[in-house]
């Protein structure tokens, strides 16, 4: 899904199962931040398994 944009370097899926539902989340990172700035914008709200797909840029932690 990501590699038209650019190199994916690393991914990480997490899964996270509920007594009646699942959901997972995931990150990618990628060689170029343009081209991961392309991958965000053209993935954003893409739909798969029918859901729409959130992308956004990661942000670290502050304390």
């Amino acid at each position: 899904m990501f590699a038209p944009y650019s190199t994916v370097s690393s991914v990480k899926v997490i899964i996270v199962r509920m007594v009646e539902n699942s959901c997972g989340f995931g990150f990618v990172e990628m060689t170029g931040k343009g081209e991961a700035n392309k991958a965000i914008t053209g993935l954003n709200n893409k739909m798969l398994d029918d859901k729409p797909v959130w992308v956004s840029e990661a942000r670290s932690k502050t304390f």
